[in-house]
């Protein structure tokens, strides 16, 4: 057991030692004080370019600095320009199915309608891509507006092309269904005729060459070879001669 001595020479001891952490503590922090000698930058906080707040280094009380973030469209300066989720949503109506022939009038009452058309057409002027323009079963269409009219405007989607008319690429002439029609009018509009006929410009059916043909006779020697029946004989013109002279007569072409 320690003696009072002992204890109080401890205590002297412990008192002397946290003595001296005081005074390296007090050296340091003075070292370490505010002096007149440190900055005052300022912070400045932009948005946009635009100022919005600033907080000094040596300020002696707190800064807040708000900036405002749009959370919707609307809050945008040019909200204007974009549309909304709900305006899309409500530009086009779906409206079913169709036949092509029963597609209503493009007008302002059923603007935006989306039908798809359950059969193969081609488009007509009341569309926006014109008239003439080919688009298989199961196309959508739907109605705008185009200036102050109404037309119909073909969706685009897949488009299956296997029973289109397909040709050589290096092929020099394809023929349309434009070509085909022109030239069946023309050929409709040809006039033949039956038999040949004196002055006519038409051509004649190979029918009746053959029937005018066929009528003609073949190459002879005799007229009876032709068909000639009534023209006096050689023997007969001989007989009646040797009857008006009552003698023989040579016939030409023989030796006397």
């Amino acid at each position: 057991m320690a003696t009072q001595q002992e204890v109080i020479t401890k205590a002297q001891t412990d008192a002397q030692t946290i003595n001296e952490n005081f005074s390296y503590l007090d050296t340091e922090v003075k070292k370490r004080a505010l002096s007149s000698s440190i900055g005052n930058g300022q912070l400045t906080i932009k948005k946009n370019n635009t100022t919005v707040g600033t907080f000094t280094a040596n300020a002696t009380s707190p800064v807040t600095v708000n900036i405002s973030v749009p959370t919707t469209v609307a809050e945008l300066s040019d909200a204007s320009n974009y549309a909304l989720k709900s305006e899309i949503a409500s530009a086009i109506t779906p409206s079913g199915s169709i036949a092509f022939a029963s597609l209503p009038t493009p007008s302002a009452s059923n603007l935006g309608y989306l039908y798809n058309v359950t059969d193969a057409f081609t488009t007509t002027s009341s569309f926006i891509e014109g008239s003439g323009k080919k688009y298989p079963a199961g196309t959508n269409v739907y109605v705008v507006q185009s200036g102050s009219s109404y037309k119909w405007d073909v969706m685009m989607g897949f488009i299956d092309t296997s029973s289109y008319d397909t040709h050589i690429a290096n092929s020099t002439v394809h023929v349309t269904e434009a070509d085909k029609s022109n030239w069946n009018a023309k050929q409709n509009a040809l006039t033949f005729d039956n038999i040949p006929t004196e002055n006519s410009n038409n051509p004649v059916k190979s029918g009746g060459v053959f029937s005018a043909v066929n009528g003609k006779a073949d190459k002879s020697t005799t007229l009876a070879g032709y068909g000639i029946t009534d023209a006096y004989t050689k023997t007969e013109v001989d007989a009646y001669l040797n009857s008006c002279f009552n003698t023989t007569i040579t016939p030409l072409g023989t030796s006397a």
